[in-house]
């Protein structure tokens, strides 16, 4: 490898998730246990969205979970928000 292209080499970073309860697999996502304490972290990987519509994947209703959202892409008041103070 010649000088110029190991300075245009990115530096490597750190794998960030928890092989352990993720394994690497190249066509799936798939979590091996439960962790109450990373709920916020995985409803954001499972989330499902197309571009106009959006879900966070978050458990069954009913459950606990970190944040519960449906988000519509393009969708909110036009109209002035009259605030009481």
């Amino acid at each position: 490898m010649t000088a110029r292209a190991a300075a245009s080499t990115p530096p490597r970073v750190a794998d960030p998730l928890d092989r352990h309860a993720f394994p690497v697999d190249p066509w799936r996502l798939t979590e091996r246990s439960y962790d109450g304490t990373t709920m916020g972290r995985n409803e954001t990987l499972f989330a499902v969205g197309n571009g106009y519509l959006g879900m966070r994947g978050n458990v069954e209703e009913g459950r606990e979970s970190f944040a519960h959202g449906t988000f519509i892409n393009g969708f909110h008041e036009t109209f002035t928000i009259q605030h009481a103070e």
